[in-house]
């Protein structure tokens, strides 16, 4: 008679094992990832096998997998594989849990910031480098209110954009050089620190806007609208940095005003540390 019961190999009966389901499966390579992060396993190693396992079971999977990783596992995945390629891990990690992994960099990064970089281009701007997707706009809100993302933000910065990030606060333009005399001379005192610089003084001398384009040129000519946008939102080197800058800009302005004090705070100690040796 038939029967759903099986025979083991000393002839008693069993009930059949259950299929695993996707979530058994996740958290049961969630904690082998976890054991071997541990031991000094790879990140980078461990990052392909999240690859792996969203090819076989599917990026919806992934969400359970990843949830299954401490803090510090997840962030050092994060930290050292190469984002810039397509990674299930991009779409998967909330928009909390990303800024608080950002956070952790307060901590942890190195003194270029590569890391932070990384991350930041890796899962902000994954789906879109126009960079006005919602996804990203979600995770850089949760990014801003972490207790240190102004520290962390302005340091990155002001090693891979500093010109680029003044000319668009100034002028509304990463491809802009200072032009105006008035600008230039009190940056200039600023930074020698012989200008006072408070959140009232860089309010008012950010450009009004950053979209906030006239109807014509001087000569009368119709304003070309499509290239002050690209003036606007690109031309720095680096296309993701500059992105970043325009969506703080854009969404967190405040934010975006007290990062400037910060970058001009730190170049002013720069300065004041050359000179010193000098």
């Amino acid at each position: 008679m038939p029967s759903d019961e099986s025979e083991s190999p000393m002839g008693a009966r069993s009930l059949p094992f259950p299929a695993a389901t996707p979530l058994t499966v996740a958290a049961m390579t969630a904690r082998r990832l976890a054991e071997y992060l541990e031991f000094g396993g790879d990140p980078v190693r461990a990052g392909k096998d999240i690859q792996s396992f969203a090819d076989q079971h599917g990026d919806a999977a992934v969400p359970a997998l990843i949830e299954g990783l401490s803090d510090i596992d997840l962030s050092s995945v994060l930290r050292q594989y190469d984002l810039t390629a397509t990674s299930p891990i991009q779409q998967a990690i909330s928009p909390d849990r990303f800024a608080a992994l950002v956070e952790m960099e307060y901590k942890y990064a190195s003194s270029d910031y590569a890391e932070l970089r990384g991350m930041l281009s890796g899962v902000l701007f994954a789906e879109s480098h126009a960079g006005a997707d919602d996804r990203t706009i979600e995770c850089l809100e949760a990014v801003v209110w972490q207790p240190h993302a102004l520290e962390l933000l302005a340091g990155m910065l002001l090693r891979h954009a500093e010109t680029e990030v003044l000319n668009f606060w100034l002028y509304g333009s990463f491809r802009v050089s200072a032009t105006d005399p008035e600008h230039d001379i009190w940056l200039t005192d600023c930074l020698n620190g012989h200008a006072p610089l408070d959140i009232d003084v860089v309010r008012s001398r950010a450009a009004s806007s950053t979209g906030d384009y006239p109807d014509a040129e001087p000569d009368d000519v119709p304003y070309d609208w499509e290239r002050g946008e690209a003036d606007t939102r690109f031309g720095m080197a680096d296309g993701d940095l500059q992105q970043l800058c325009w969506l703080l800009r854009e969404y967190h302005e405040d934010f975006f005003m007290d990062m400037m004090l910060q970058i001009l705070h730190m170049l002013i100690q720069r300065n004041r540390v050359l000179k010193d040796r000098a």
